[in-house]
Order: structure tokens, then C-alpha cells, then sequence
């Protein structure tokens, strides 16, 4: 599969998708203007509700698979990329601490930007499978558009904001999860999702391990995961100072008026 193309081969699975897309965006919409004048607390409570439904698919998950494979195999274990909001959710959305800020951040852009890679991958697969239902094709269907909406809530309610001064931390914190996820990957001689060292391999990044190698091919997704945190960030900044800069302006033009 060339992941640098969309694939339209299953219009079932995109449909869901996008319908997916639009109800996540609205239910943000709606979350946002009922919950933004309120506490934090009030405002994490989506958030925890969002975070017991992952454990609930991915537990799901797992039982179902077991019983269908009949047994437990390597692959199972939650370390792809998209499980790092398995980790950092649970460190923010119960109680606010001096990690909260730091969690949001590895849980946002890393969610933004799954959300196109599932795009990217989602029509490779058929939701109705030899006439059966993919259950675990839609078990990532719900689970990414869930990451997508908990991203866009946490920006729309203004629980986190971009500043490219916690660029650099997110950075390194994404390069970690990578390395600590490779790392296990290898140990485990798992076939993982993203980080495929078996014999499927990744189905983002395939073409890259084939090219260099496992090891190179990580580091330089570790790479592009700084350059992005980096332009993302910078970009937001750049434009937040400009915005700021006008209402000032602006502020000061109608307080020569008013004079």
C-alpha cells in the first residue's frame, strides 16, 4: 500500500469515517458552548468519560480477538502511537497537577495528526468483511474519532493552548514514546500497528523501514515528529503575536478616539 496516496477502495469505511468526522466535530461544538464558562473540574468530566470508553474498546478489543485467535499474541499490546493517549489522558483528566499541561500537549497534536493518517489508511479495509462486520475495523474508526474529538475539546475550551515554548517538551516526549514503544516492539518480536517489526509491518510507515531499516526508519519518524511540533507550534505562535498585536493596536486607536 502507497500510504502516500489515498485509497478509495472502500467507500463504506470512508463514509463512516467523515459521517464520524462531522457528529465528533458537532458534539465538540455543543460541549464547547455549554461547558466553556465552566470550572475546569466540570470541563474535565467529557474527557474522563472519553477515557473509560478507550479502556472499555480496548479491553473489548482484546477479549475479542483472543477468542477469535485463540490465544494472546504479541501484537496485542497497546504501545502503537495512537495508544499514547492510554497513558497521558489518565495524567490530566482526573485531577489538574504539574504534568497536566505537559500530558495535553503529547495528547493533542499527536491526535490531530492521526486523524489524516487514518484517512490516508481507512479505505484499505471493508467494514463488511466477507459479508461479516469488521469489528475491528470499526472498533479504530471510534477510537481515533475519539482522540480527534478530546483534542479539539481541549483547544475549544481553552484546557490547553499552543506556545512554542513547549514545543521543545512535546518533542521529546514523542521521541521517547517512539524509542520506548520501538524498543518493545523489537523485544517483544511483536507485529505492531505503526511500529511493525513483524511480517506485516507498518501500515504508515513500511515503505520507510524497507528503504532504511527499522531503527534508521524510526529515528527519522522521530525526525518528522520534531520538524511538525516545531512548524505547528511555531505557526500558531507566530500567529497568536500578530493577532495579539493588532487588538492592541487597535485598543489603542479607539483610546485616541475616546480622547
Amino acid at each position: 500500500m502507497n500510504v502516500l496516496m489515498f485509497n478509495f477502495k472502500y467507500w463504506n469505511s470512508i463514509g463512516a469515517l467523515l459521517a464520524g468526522i462531522v457528529v465528533t466535530i458537532v458534539l465538540v461544538v455543543l460541549g464547547t458552548i455549554y461547558l466553556k464558562n465552566k470550572s475546569e473540574k466540570t470541563k474535565l468530566l467529557p474527557i474522563q468519560i472519553c477515557f473509560y470508553i478507550l479502556i472499555i474498546l480496548e479491553v473489548a478489543k482484546i477479549y475479542y480477538l483472543i477468542s477469535r485467535d485463540g490465544g494472546f499474541n504479541a501484537n496485542r499490546y497497546p504501545i502503537v502511537f495512537c495508544s499514547i493517549v492510554m497513558f497521558t489522558y489518565p495524567m490530566f483528566c482526573f485531577k489538574k497537577n504539574k504534568l497536566s499541561d505537559f500530558a495535553m500537549g503529547m495528547s493533542v497534536l499527536p491526535c490531530l495528526v492521526s486523524i489524516l493518517f487514518v484517512f490516508l489508511t481507512v479505505g484499505d479495509a471493508d467494514l463488511m468483511q466477507g459479508g461479516k462486520f469488521n469489528i475491528i475495523h470499526f472498533h479504530s474508526i471510534i477510537y481515533h474519532l475519539i482522540m480527534f474529538g478530546v483534542s479539539l475539546y481541549l483547544i475549544t475550551v481553552k484546557l490547553y493552548k499552543f506556545e512554542f515554548k513547549k514545543s521543545v517538551g512535546i518533542a521529546i516526549g514523542l521521541s521517547g514514546y517512539v524509542l520506548m514503544a520501538t524498543l518493545l516492539t523489537v523485544f517483544i518480536q511483536g507485529d505492531i500497528s505503526f511500529f511493525g517489526y513483524g511480517f506485516n509491518g507498518s501500515p504508515v510507515f513500511n515503505f520507510l523501514y524497507q528503504k532504511v531499516g527499522y531503527f534508521p526508519g524510526n529515528l527519522c519518524v522521530m525526525l518528522l515528529m520534531w520538524i511538525v511540533t516545531f512548524l505547528v507550534y511555531g505557526l500558531i505562535q507566530i500567529c497568536s503575536n500578530i493577532k495579539h498585536k493588532n487588538n492592541n493596536k487597535n485598543k489603542c486607536l479607539e483610546e485616541n478616539n475616546n480622547d
